[in-house]
C-alpha cells in the first residue's frame, strides 16, 4: 500500500501501525490527538477563550474527515465520551482540546488505515473550528525519520535485489550504467566502490546458490 508524505500540510506525524500494511502485529490506540490547532473561541466576543468545553457540549458536532492515500475522503460523525469510552475528550487547558482515538473497535471511527486527517467541528456558542492535519503512517517510517536511533531495528526495509535496474538474480547481464560524472569527490568515489564491491558479493552470493 503506498503511504502519503503529508509534509506539504505540516501534519502531525501519528503512529498507527506497529507493522506494515497487514501486519499481524495490529494497531496502536492514540490517547490524546488535538481537535483543535489553536483555541476555541466565544461566537459573541469573538475574543475569549473557551476554556471549559465539554464532551457533551450543547450543539457539539464534531466530524473526522480523512484522505486515504489513494485520494478517497470521508467525513464521519464523532460523539466524545468522558472517560470510559472510546472517544474520550480531554481538556488540555488554555482552550486546547484533545480525543483519544480507538485502534479498532470504535463506534465510528478508528486508527486502522494509512491516511491524513482532521477534526472540524462547531459548538452553541462556540465559532466553527478545524484541527491540525494528522498523519497515519506505519510507525516504521517515523522510528527511521524522527523518533529512533541509527540502530538496525530503526532502519528502513528497503529490497535490495533492485537497485536502477540492476537485478543481482540475472548475474553481470543486470549490471547498472552508472553516471560516473557525479562522483564529485574522493569520498563519493569511494562510497561507490563500496557498493560496487557489495554488488559483487551479492552476485557471486545468488549464482553460487544456483
Amino acid at each position: 500500500m503506498p503511504h502519503l508524505d503529508c509534509a506539504v500540510v505540516a501534519c502531525i506525524l501519528l503512529h498507527p501501525r506497529r507493522g506494515g500494511a497487514g501486519s499481524s502485529l495490529g494497531h496502536t490506540a492514540l490517547a490524546e490527538v488535538p481537535i483543535n490547532k489553536t483555541a476555541l473561541i466565544d461566537a459573541v466576543d469573538f475574543i475569549t477563550r473557551e476554556e471549559s468545553v465539554l464532551f457533551n457540549q450543547a450543539g457539539l458536532d464534531l466530524v473526522w474527515n480523512f484522505v486515504t492515500t489513494a485520494g478517497a475522503m470521508t467525513q464521519t460523525a464523532v460523539t466524545p465520551t468522558d472517560t470510559v469510552g472510546d472517544y474520550d475528550w480531554v481538556n488540555q487547558g488554555n482552550g486546547l482540546y484533545t480525543i483519544e482515538l480507538p485502534a479498532s473497535g470504535g463506534a465510528s471511527i478508528n486508527i486502522d488505515t494509512e491516511g491524513c486527517g482532521w477534526f472540524s467541528g462547531f459548538a452553541t456558542g462556540i465559532l466553527p473550528w478545524r484541527g491540525p492535519v494528522c498523519g497515519f503512517r506505519i510507525a516504521a517510517l517515523n522510528n527511521a525519520f524522527v523518533d529512533g536511533d541509527n540502530s538496525f531495528g530503526n532502519m528502513l526495509n528497503v529490497n535490495v535485489l533492485e537497485i536502477e535496474g540492476f537485478d543481482p538474480r540475472r548475474g553481470m547481464e543486470g549490471f547498472p550504467r552508472f553516471r560516473l560524472a557525479a562522483l564529485a569527490s574522493d569520498e563519493a568515489l569511494a562510497a561507490f566502490i563500496d557498493v560496487l564491491d557489495w554488488m559483487v558479493a551479492e552476485i557471486r552470493a545468488v549464482e553460487s546458490s544456483g
